[in-house]
């Protein structure tokens, strides 16, 4: 696989996940979009017969609110969303750099200065990217993940480098890669411990379940 394909790949993996709950999008997953009434009435749409709802009183408030863990695992799982989806970017400028300064040697006085302003502005993309997962990286909910911050901060420092070849670029975006499916895996597990945190606290009917 080339370097582009690879990072073309990171940029899309994300965007096609996300697709899938956009309803404006051609690869949104669809679903049975009957609505489900809450006046009681027993009318379950087609593809969900078979299942037991219970009578859902429409004046009865629904709840908002699931505890200080629930909320700290579903903010560490937005934010490590965030990570990842900027990690993932930080080679394609790299890329177009590295492309670019391939051009140099056979260009004329005219097409040098152009490319020279190509690669100015690619850098200058990349340090945005770069700028933005260090914010991401150093918030509060990150404080106890020492091994993820020097990781990442390596990343980081490395993807500010020259690189003198597409190997040397792939092999960058394989690192890079590695840590984004490590973080998919994390939010995954994240998933269930947010669902179990929700059920824990609504078990319990002394617990509020709004803020208010």
């Amino acid at each position: 696989m080339s370097t582009t394909s690879m990072l073309k790949d990171l940029v899309e993996s994300s965007e096609e996940f996300a697709n899938q709950f956009n309803r404006d999008s051609t690869t949104f997953h669809g679903g049975d979009a009957t609505p489900v009434r809450l006046d009681g009435v027993n009318n379950i749409p087609e593809g969900m017969k078979g299942q037991v709802y219970p009578d859902v009183d429409p004046n009865v408030p629904q709840p908002t609110y699931f505890g200080p863990e629930a909320e700290r695992i579903e903010k560490l799982r937005n934010d490590l969303g965030d990570l990842k989806k900027h990690l993932v970017s930080v080679n394609v400028p790299n890329e177009a750099i590295l492309r670019n300064k391939a051009k140099l040697a056979g260009a004329d006085e005219t097409q040098t200065e152009k490319i020279k302003q190509l690669i100015r502005a690619e850098e200058a993309k990349r340090d945005q990217i770069v700028n933005t997962v260090q914010e991401i990286i150093n918030r509060d909910v990150f404080n106890t993940e020492e091994a993820r911050k020097k990781t990442v901060n390596e990343l980081l420092e490395k993807s500010k480098q020259e690189f003198n070849s597409q190997e040397e670029l792939y092999e960058f975006g394989v690192i890079v890669k590695r840590e984004s499916q490590q973080i998919f895996n994390e939010q995954k597990k994240l998933l269930q411990q947010l669902k179990d945190a929700k059920k824990q606290w609504l078990s319990n009917p002394e617990n509020p379940t709004s803020k208010n």
